[in-house]
């Protein structure tokens, strides 16, 4: 198996198992983890373009899409909603940050 054949949401069930193991204390493990992330955000980054204009094709297609289609185009919006969701939730940190940082209130 390669790292091709890992899809995003493998990557993700690795995350969160790694975060609920009892025993995680070694350097070697948390570099794994470290490059884990790594992969994920890379697998994100590339994908997420092709998310984009697959969500444009199927939606475009709505009017004639088979149950199947419209269950897929669902779930491509579901992961999508998620990602910007966490996006969100980091902007909003380094926001708070910054502020702090610079005294600001607003």
């Amino acid at each position: 198996m390669s790292s091709n054949d890992l899809t995003i949401l493998d990557l993700q069930n690795i995350l969160k198992w790694y975060e609920t193991a009892k025993y995680k204390d070694t350097d070697e493990q948390f570099r794994t983890y470290l490059k884990i992330e790594g992969m994920l955000a890379t697998h994100e980054d590339l994908c997420e373009p092709i998310i984009h204009d697959l969500i444009g094709v199927v939606m475009n297609g709505l009017h004639k899409a088979n149950h199947n289609e419209i269950q897929y185009a669902k779930s491509l919006l579901k992961t999508r909603q998620a990602r910007l969701s966490e996006e969100l939730k980091i902007i909003s940190i380094t926001m708070r940050v910054v502020r702090e940082k610079i005294g600001d209130g607003t």
